[in-house]
């Protein structure tokens, strides 16, 4: 089972022929449709490695773990579940139809917050789902559901649930899948803005103005600056890029390609405008 998982989300060189074989040996139906939850469980397994007396509860540990998983999600005879390596398990669920799968990704948010409180011992890093697929094409929702845990561990989005069934999730998300050849031009823009020697307060102040409805008074109170000092820097932006902050559509335009550029940098290890 663990082979064919393996397979089913990597291996795709032995074409049809292959995975039909590995579903007639292992009563699977090839026609399943269904989805992927993907649990990081951190290093909860090589921990217990390193420590001699627990060597022998190993085996019985990650069945445990297994287990858990199963109950939480509500594992029935045709779901699969594995682990993929010492660090993450992978619960494919099976469902029929696009209703079903809306249903039961209505639970899931509740369904894995059980299971973090049972985990908590264990480091859990994060659970995620992927969206509805058929079997042949399963790594498309795992790799979906990789993808939400990366962007969540990066972006420290807490609690560590993710799916793109969940608002939080698409608006945390959404600067970084924003186009490069738009993100290109806009910077080529603001170029000016950029290179001032405030930037980073400046950018730093917008951000905060957005995620604060455009509001001054809590925004300032939220930096801790004056309010006239705020309104400086808004007017400064405007001056320097043309752009008006009394535009939804303008300040969203700017605010997606600053947080994009925040990840970037962020991930560089050089600056962080939160």
């Amino acid at each position: 089972m663990d082979a064919f998982i393996h397979y089913i989300l990597i291996d795709k060189g032995g074409g049809q022929e292959k995975f039909r074989d590995y579903c007639s040996m292992l009563q699977i139906n090839p026609y399943l449709r269904g989805y992927c939850i993907l649990i990081d469980i951190g290093d909860a397994i090589i921990s217990r490695m390193y420590q001699k007396d627990e060597l022998s509860k190993t085996a019985q540990f990650k069945e445990e773990l297994l287990d858990m998983v199963s109950t939480a999600f509500e594992k029935e005879k045709n779901d699969l579940v594995a682990f993929l390596n010492t660090e993450k398990i992978l619960l494919i669920k099976a469902v029929p139809t696009e209703e079903q799968y809306m249903e039961q990704i209505q639970q899931f948010y509740q369904q894995s917050s059980k299971l973090l409180e049972k985990l908590a011992a264990q480091e859990t890093i994060g659970i995620a789902a992927g969206s509805l697929s058929y079997l042949e094409s399963m790594h498309t929702s795992y790799h979906e559901a990789e993808t939400l845990l990366y962007y969540g561990k990066e972006l420290n989005i807490q609690p560590p649930i993710f799916s793109y069934h969940q608002w939080n999730i698409l608006t945390s998300l959404l600067p970084y899948k924003l186009d490069d050849d738009i993100c290109t031009n806009v910077k080529i823009r603001i170029k000016a803005l950029i290179k001032e020697k405030q930037f980073t307060d400046i950018a730093k102040s917008f951000l905060h103005y957005c995620q604060n409805n455009m509001n001054i008074t809590k925004t300032a109170e939220k930096l801790y600056i004056h309010r006239n000092t705020l309104i400086y820097r808004l007017k400064k932006i405007e001056k320097l890029t043309n752009l008006d902050l009394n535009s939804f559509e303008d300040c969203t335009l700017l605010y997606l390609t600053l947080k994009r550029m925040d990840m970037v940098e962020y991930e560089k290890g050089s600056v962080d405008y939160n």
